[in-house]
């Protein structure tokens, strides 16, 4: 069947400022730490790129999607220190599988894009919440609990079109029972929903 998609749904601002708080200890990441990765096989996993870069210190691996949440063959990296990140860049044009990935340093625009796109991704797991994409048309609330089996699912909601009898857009968002389990909902991302 298809591959489901989880994220983190998009977030906004909590009355308290934590969002804020959180973007300033973002903004304060290094750009310098960071990698991007373009080429990747579309299949690849966290675990590949480590491998990749398997001299250096791999704090975290962060994969884009397009707009319909399919893997765009990018990533970006981070590393421990600004020296781990410089030399990995000797992995330029260097192969995973059959593909060469290109590795390019992260300007600091860049850097500020990607930390809003994952401060966002966070603070709606930390309110319970993921977005789910690639959802078979046919899905029922029943399937949603069995693919998150072990976790407890409140609420699901299915995108429909526009219009009376909307059709089902294969995405939808899931609310669990505590902020623990959306982050552990996240790491089933590309997995199949059914047999």
């Amino acid at each position: 069947m298809n591959g489901t998609t989880t994220e983190a749904a998009d977030g906004t601002a909590t009355s308290n400022g934590e969002t804020s708080d959180e973007l300033q200890k973002f903004s304060q990441k290094d750009a310098a730490c960071y990698l991007r990765c373009r080429g990747l096989p579309y299949s690849a996993s966290e675990s590949d790129v480590r491998k990749f870069f398997e001299d250096w210190n791999v704090v975290e691996v962060s994969f884009t999607s397009s707009i319909d949440g399919k893997p765009t063959g990018e990533c970006y990296v981070q590393f421990g220190t600004r020296q781990d990140a410089s030399d990995a860049q000797s992995k330029d044009r260097q192969t995973i599988g059959s593909r060469y990935i290109e590795v390019f340093q992260v300007s600091d625009i860049e850097m500020e894009q990607l930390m809003k796109r994952l401060l966002m991704k966070r603070t709606m797991a930390t309110k319970g919440f993921v977005r789910v994409r690639g959802l078979p048309y046919t899905c029922t609330k029943d399937q949603v609990q069995q693919f998150f089996q072990g976790l407890t699912v409140e609420e699901v909601v299915f995108g429909k079109e526009p219009g009376l009898e909307g059709r089902p857009t294969g995405e939808g968002f899931v609310k669990f029972g505590a902020s623990e389990e959306a982050e552990r909902a996240l790491q089933l991302n590309g997995q199949h929903m059914g047999t």
